[in-house]
């Protein structure tokens, strides 16, 4: 019985983030539809790439991260992009999949208009009109993957593990 008591939690954690964050992803995915046409982003072809999360080990190793700049293609997540300006490093890439509107505050001292942000087709909507250079991908849920797949085609990448750094690598 105690494998079906698990079972049943997980189910009903699972069922409660899809009810409190389904509509969010549907409305945020219908209201970023027409900047997603519109986004004509490509990025250059990378050898090397660093993640960088907003972990506590950040501060330690941005003088590290400042040596790997020409080395190295810099993907922030939107949550260490704060951090990132504060140290004076400007990232080539930043990355961002909520859907809640509270990944905006990761914004909130701007973004550099020559960097690319990446956005879930279910971000806020708020996040691609901040960003002069913003192209779309297709994460987990199921209105943008259905749009990619039947209609505008977008890069998919896997969002599953709700981790923003998590999502970046394979980008």
């Amino acid at each position: 019985t105690a494998c079906l008591d698990e079972a049943a939690t997980l189910a009903a954690d699972d069922y409660a983030v899809q009810a409190r964050l389904g509509r969010r992803w549907f409305v945020n995915t219908i209201a970023n539809l027409e900047r997603a046409e519109r986004a004509t982003v490509s990025l250059r072809p990378v050898k090397r790439a660093v993640v960088i999360g907003a972990g506590p080990s950040l501060e330690a190793q941005a003088p590290r991260l400042a040596g790997l700049r020409e080395s190295a293609c810099l993907i922030a997540t939107d949550a260490s992009l704060p951090a990132l300006l504060g140290f004076g490093l400007t990232p080539d890439l930043v990355v961002s999949i909520d859907c809640q509107l509270y990944s905006y505050h990761h914004f909130l001292q701007g973004l550099p208009p020559a960097v690319p942000l990446a956005l879930d087709l279910a971000s806020p909507p708020i996040l691609g009109r901040l960003a002069s250079r913003a192209f779309y991908f297709a994460g987990g849920h199921p209105p943008s993957r259905y749009l990619s797949a039947h209609w505008l085609k977008l890069p998919e990448l896997d969002t599953s593990g709700g981790n923003v750094a998590q999502a970046a690598v394979p980008l």
